[in-house]
């Protein structure tokens, strides 16, 4: 699984003010597209901070740019640090799917 980030920034309407954007997206090989197939987690919600209503799938950001906005880069920041987080539990989740058809032998 691999992470990407784009950062931007642009002047909003006439007050100009500064806009941040943070892009985002999520490249996944493909034994970790065959397991979330297998588990059907592809409605796994990465995060539920950015935004309730639409926050950001394994669907939604497979290969797709998924766009966010603030007037503060310190938001942007503190995002990127929930997705890098967000993607990491999800890895940890891919491995625990993947154990599922194997045996583990724990030696003592």
């Amino acid at each position: 699984m691999k992470l990407f980030f784009r950062r931007g920034q642009s002047e909003s309407g006439t007050n100009e003010k500064l806009v941040f954007i943070l892009s985002f997206r999520v490249e996944l090989t493909p034994k970790e597209k065959a397991l979330i197939t297998k588990f059907r987690t592809e409605n796994y919600r990465l995060v539920t901070i950015i935004d309730q209503n639409s926050a950001p799938t394994v669907n939604t950001v497979f290969n797709k740019w998924w766009a966010r906005t603030a007037y503060d880069k310190s938001i942007l920041l503190k995002g990127e640090d929930v997705l890098k987080r967000a993607c990491l539990n999800f890895k940890t989740l891919l491995k625990l799917m993947a154990s599922f058809s194997c045996e583990e032998v724990i030696e003592f």
